[in-house]
């Protein structure tokens, strides 16, 4: 039997909202890797909560620090340059510009990309393998409401 991962979010606009579902286009024949998984949407979730609330305790470095050694944590490192003392108010650069910056004076360095972290995550297949999932319940609109593990039986139904 193969299993599959069902979701039902909140979404909408400004104007109104609505609640929505799907299943994730990844199955699994091994029900222990799809519990896995589903513990893994849960802690990206809860993360992806922390980071976006208003009333967290700790910075968005903070947290991604301690969920960086994660296995679901999706790390897209960004090159930066900032001014001694003013990390905070870093620039994106090119590698094409590094040479510029550090000529100006600026400190070159790279950070993870918190918007990155923040909307992939990584699954894994039954071989183990990662794969890099986009959440759609992650969004200024979005809210999961529930994920749940179904059997999937495409085989037992049509549909016209």
């Amino acid at each position: 039997m193969k299993y599959k991962i069902k979701y039902v979010y909140k979404t909408g606009n400004s104007f109104n909202t609505y609640t929505d579902e799907g299943e994730l286009e990844i199955d699994w024949t091994d029900l222990s890797v799809a519990k896995q998984n589903l513990k893994r949407i849960k802690e990206h979730y809860d993360f992806y909560k922390e980071i976006n609330s208003y009333f967290s305790d700790k910075t968005d470095e903070e947290l991604i620090e301690e969920n960086k050694s994660k296995d679901w944590f999706y790390t897209e490192k960004r090159l930066i340059a900032y001014e001694e003392g003013k990390k905070e108010d870093y620039c994106v650069i090119d590698k094409k510009e590094t040479k510029k910056w550090k000529d100006q004076g600026y400190i070159i360095d790279t950070i993870i990309s918190k918007d990155s972290a923040t909307n992939y995550l990584i699954l894994y297949t039954d071989e183990n393998k990662p794969f890099q999932f986009w959440p759609q319940w992650c969004g200024y609109f979005e809210t999961l409401i529930s994920a749940e593990i179904i059997p999937d039986e495409n085989d037992m139904k049509i549909e016209f």
